[in-house]
């Protein structure tokens, strides 16, 4: 059973085809045997045609975001990139040819998470992935991230890293993949 923290900050990311969507809002907990989590949206991205390019049109809860197009909470901080050991696993060489496209996940400067599918690669000879986009309007900074690779009828996988900029190019440096079940249970 998934536990909620009171008024936890969440992200939820759909993708198609016909559009990318981002819902960021805060989670809250209801029911007894079964539990419900409910999220109420705070802001919504929306990047028709999945285009990384373009400028995502933004909903929001607040007027003055509205008014500016962008984010207006006070920056919070994040974590920093952890450093240490890269760690490589087989899987992360599907990447770009199996998974040509993976959702990247990371905390916005405002504290809110952050979820965009991008197109990546790996490079095992540099022990990095290759964020291949950088995303309009997405507040990408180096820090922690997690990459969620997935592709119908293929059994997907979890890369936890630092996310940095390296010669104009955001990269991923792993250091933990996961399956997703595993991940979700905190192993």
């Amino acid at each position: 059973v998934p536990r909620v923290q009171a008024d936890a900050r969440v992200a939820l990311l759909f993708s198609d085809p016909a559009a990318m969507v981002l819902v960021q809002g805060t989670a809250h907990a209801e029911g007894g045997a079964e539990l419900d989590v409910h999220v109420l949206p705070e802001r919504v991205y929306v990047w028709p045609g999945g285009d990384l390019d373009a400028e995502p049109r933004l909903y929001d809860a607040h007027v003055d975001e509205v008014r500016s197009a962008h984010n207006e909470e006070p920056e919070v901080g994040h974590a920093p990139p952890k450093g240490g050991g890269i760690v490589w696993d087989e899987r992360l060489d599907a990447l770009g040819a199996r998974h040509p496209d993976a959702v990247l996940a990371f905390v916005g400067p405002d504290g809110f998470p952050f979820a965009v599918r991008v197109p990546v690669a790996a490079d095992r000879e540099a022990g990095v992935v290759l964020v291949e986009a950088d995303p309009v309007g997405a507040p990408i900074e180096p820090g922690l991230a997690c990459l969620c690779a997935d592709a119908p009828g293929r059994r997907g996988f979890h890369v936890l890293g630092d996310l940095d900029e390296d010669r104009g190019v955001w990269v991923l440096r792993p250091h933990r993949v996961a399956d997703p079940a595993l991940a979700s249970q905190g192993s």
